[in-house]
C-alpha cells in the first residue's frame, strides 16, 4: 500500500457495537481512515457516492437483506472500490460467490484484528484477500470447470435478481423471499422468471439447483444432469 496518503473506509453492519469494534481496530492503523459507517443498507450506496472510500467492509449477514447483492451493486456503481466481505459463513466454500459478485476479499467474523488489517491492505496492494484453503478451492474448481458460461450468465442478473437468486440458494420458499425483501409474491414469481431466461434454465427445480450450487459450492459450471 502507498503509504503517502491515507486510505479511506467506509463500514457497514447492521449491529453498532460491531461498527465501532472495526472502527477502533481500522482508524489509524497503516494509514487508514474510516471516513463513514452505517447499519442501513440502503445508506450505504448514497455513503460510498459521497465520500468514494479506498475500501467499504460489507457485512453480508445483515438482516432483511441480501449482501451479495448489496456487494454486486457497489462494484457495478464504484468498480474500484474494493469491497471486502465479512460473514458468519466459513470462507471456504463462501468466498467464491462473493468474489464473483465484486468483493476482493472475504473474511469470517471469527477473524482477528491483525488478520483484518492484512485483509485490508493486501487489497489496497491490488491483490485478493481469501485464506489459502479457500484459494485452493476456487482454484480445483476453476481447473476442473469446462464452461464459464454460468458464471457469466449470473454477472447479467439484476441486484434484485441476485437477491432472489441467494435466497433462493438458502432454500427460502417463495413467500419468505417475498416476506424478506418486502415484495409481493407476484413480484418474486416476475424475478424468476426473468433470472431462468437469462441463465437458460426451464423450470423452478432447475433454478433452485442451480442457485445452490452457486451459493454454496462456488462452481463455475452448473452441471444440471439433465
Amino acid at each position: 500500500m502507498n503509504g503517502d496518503s491515507d486510505a479511506t473506509v467506509l463500514i457497514f453492519d447492521e449491529y453498532p457495537l460491531i461498527r465501532e469494534g472495526l472502527i477502533c481496530t481500522l482508524n489509524g492503523q497503516n494509514g487508514l481512515v474510516v471516513c463513514a459507517e452505517t447499519g442501513d443498507a440502503d445508506e450505504v450506496l448514497s455513503l460510498a457516492e459521497e465520500h468514494d472510500p479506498d475500501v467499504a467492509i460489507v457485512s453480508i449477514d445483515a438482516h432483511g437483506i441480501s449482501g451479495l447483492g448489496l456487494v454486486g451493486e457497489l462494484h457495478v456503481r464504484h468498480p474500484q472500490l474494493k469491497v471486502l466481505v465479512l460473514s458468519r459463513r466459513d470462507e471456504t466454500h463462501a468466498a467464491g460467490p462473493a468474489l464473483r459478485a465484486g468483493a476482493k476479499g472475504y473474511l469470517a467474523k471469527w477473524t482477528s484484528p491483525g488478520r483484518l488489517l492484512e485483509a485490508v491492505t493486501t487489497m489496497l496492494d491490488g491483490e485478493i484477500a481469501i485464506s489459502d484453503s479457500a484459494a485452493d478451492l476456487l482454484l480445483e474448481h476453476l481447473v476442473s470447470s469446462t464452461s464459464n458460461q454460468g458464471t457469466a450468465a449470473v454477472s447479467t442478473l439484476s441486484r434484485r435478481e441476485m437477491e432472489v437468486l441467494e435466497l433462493t440458494g438458502c432454500g427460502l420458499s417463495r413467500r419468505e423471499i417475498a416476506e424478506r425483501l418486502n415484495l409481493s409474491t407476484r413480484t418474486v414469481d416476475s424475478y424468476r422468471a426473468r433470472m431462468k431466461g437469462k441463465l437458460g434454465l426451464r423450470t423452478m427445480p432447475e433454478l433452485a439447483r442451480f442457485a445452490v450450487n452457486w451459493l454454496e459450492n462456488g462452481e463455475e459450471t452448473i452441471h444440471l444432469g439433465l
